[in-house]
């Protein structure tokens, strides 16, 4: 009983800081590690630069600035975040990418991998910046099918590459709600 009157308690202080944080926070998507992009290498105008990375945006498959992201398949939200987190556990601190073709084959067939993805990632900021929000759905370091379920689901937008955004692409409170939902 006691146990369950801290989860609740903990679950409440992490419902009310994240969406602080979630307006708090500004997020900017670079196509490239550094924040020298800002000028462009090539000598070429900013706009010559966002025209290239309109044509990679394309080229991969996102979706533009403020276009809604699909719903995907819980279980493969599931299946990349293992990826995610196998991948840190063997490499900690160490960056490194994963191949496409890994992500498609641990999704199903025809899945859109790019929203899963971006999905994931922003499960990820989520967890890394508001460690509290999802304790009470981690168990063993592992999070309840509910939290992947939420993610899935929870009504979100693609960012635009260098442009600044106030929050995340997604309501908080609503990913939050739905993962509460989704336990009772």
């Amino acid at each position: 009983m006691n146990g369950d009157y801290s989860k609740a308690r903990l679950a409440c202080y992490a419902i009310r800081r994240l969406p602080d944080f979630s307006k708090m926070v500004t997020l900017v998507t670079s196509p490239t590690p550094s924040p020298a992009r800002i000028v462009s290498v090539r000598g070429g105008s900013m706009d010559q630069d966002m025209e290239e990375h309109e044509r990679i945006r394309k080229l991969f498959g996102f979706g533009g600035a403020g276009e809604p992201i699909p719903t995907v398949d819980p279980e493969d939200v599931k299946a990349v975040w293992e990826l995610f987190s196998d991948f840190e556990r063997e490499h900690p601190g160490r960056p490194g990418a994963v191949g496409i073709e890994i992500f498609k084959r641990a999704c199903s067939p025809g899945a859109d991998i790019q929203a899963i993805i971006y999905r994931t990632q922003m499960m990820w900021v989520v967890q890394h910046a508001s460690p509290e929000a999802l304790a009470p759905w981690t168990k063993d370091e592992r999070l309840d099918d509910a939290v992947f379920r939420a993610i899935a689901e929870t009504p979100m937008e693609w960012m635009g590459v260098g442009v600044p955004r106030q929050g995340l692409p997604f309501d908080a409170d609503d990913f939050i709600r739905r993962v509460r939902e989704a336990t009772c």
